[in-house]
């Protein structure tokens, strides 16, 4: 189930809505004044930061920063597996 970021153009002010589905998408409602004159804008999304576990955290101390990011062809030791 998304969440979507509305801009209300009555209002003008921005929220946020749980979409359990397509249908559900379209019917948005201002929370704050009630109105359906609302536009879907286009959301930043997250990102998942590096793997703290596993052979990330086992070679952490031997790689360049302090911590494996995976994003880099580099060697850490023998068994880091993450790069080359």
């Amino acid at each position: 189930m998304p969440i979507y970021e509305y801009f209300c153009q009555e209002c003008r002010s921005e929220f946020e809505a749980l979409v359990r589905s397509a249908a559900d998408r379209d019917d948005a409602t201002c929370p704050n004044c009630r109105s359906q004159r609302v536009t879907r804008q286009l959301s930043a999304f997250a990102v998942a930061a590096a793997p703290t576990t596993g052979a990330a955290a086992a070679c952490g101390a031997g790689c360049p920063g302090g911590a494996c990011d995976f994003s880099s062809a580099h060697s850490c030791g023998s068994g880091c597996g993450c790069g080359s």
